[in-house]
């Protein structure tokens, strides 16, 4: 019996390993995925920004980038995944 516990405690101590191991490579990939995010969202806002800025160029005193809800702190738009108008 004391040697079934010994091969529990090792594998307890093995799994425990790789878990850390396993935290520490998703830490390592976490920059990179953020400036990949970062990236699409900041191409994406400008295309926005752009398309706002021809649709509204008529209407006097209209600020491009504006929001109409001003709270002073910034928030990323909602987003829907999936195609425009998708609602699944």
């Amino acid at each position: 019996m004391g040697y079934g516990m010994y091969k529990v405690g090792e594998g307890n101590r093995e799994r425990r390993a790789l878990k850390e191991e396993k935290k520490a490579a998703r830490m390592a990939v976490v920059p990179a995925l953020q400036a990949e995010e970062d990236r699409r969202y900041l191409e994406k806002e400008t295309k926005r920004l752009e398309e706002e800025a021809k649709l509204m160029k008529d209407v006097p005193g209209w600020k491009v980038g504006q929001g109409v809800y001003e709270t002073g702190k910034w928030m990323p738009p909602a987003e829907r995944p999936g195609p425009v108008g998708s609602y699944l």
